[in-house]
């Protein structure tokens, strides 16, 4: 999920302990301070039930913000992506339609493109203004 603040003009401080994310504007002449940012997932030590497999229990380990630009690779991959030997040749992404052949998937050469083709196919502009975006660790939690 993205934020809705301006990318280049806030500096991500924390999480407090109340899973709100906290900025420092930039340009403190405009606005002196910035509202914490709730994330809408929850905090830590927070549960959270797979909607669609009632049997997986999440729970969240660690919140924080970053801007979508500043993905690694290991963090693409965590993201959904699945890995894909073409001829000796990995590629990743599986998640994304392809638009000109039905019932098909984006493929690309790497997890960091896969992730900015699959982010823009759902927020248009996010990775190009290099948007602020919820990263949630959490950890599988046997019922």
């Amino acid at each position: 999920m993205i934020f809705n603040l301006h990318p280049d003009r806030y500096k991500f401080l924390g999480v407090d302990e109340d899973g709100r994310a906290l900025f420092e504007d930039l340009q403190p002449e405009i606005t002196p301070w910035v509202t914490p940012v709730a994330c809408p997932f929850g905090k830590a030590g927070d549960l959270l039930v797979v909607q669609e497999d009632p049997n997986i229990i999440l729970r969240i380990e660690r919140v924080r913000a970053e801007q979508v630009q500043s993905i690694t690779e290991e963090g693409a991959k965590a993201e959904g992506l699945q890995m894909f030997d073409k001829f000796g040749a990995t590629e990743w992404g599986g998640v994304e339609p392809h638009p000109d052949v039905p019932n098909h998937f984006r493929w690309y050469s790497s997890p960091i493109t896969a992730f900015r083709s699959l982010l823009t196919s759902i927020y248009s502009n996010a990775w190009k203004r290099n948007e602020w975006m919820w990263v949630i660790e959490f950890k599988r939690i046997e019922p």
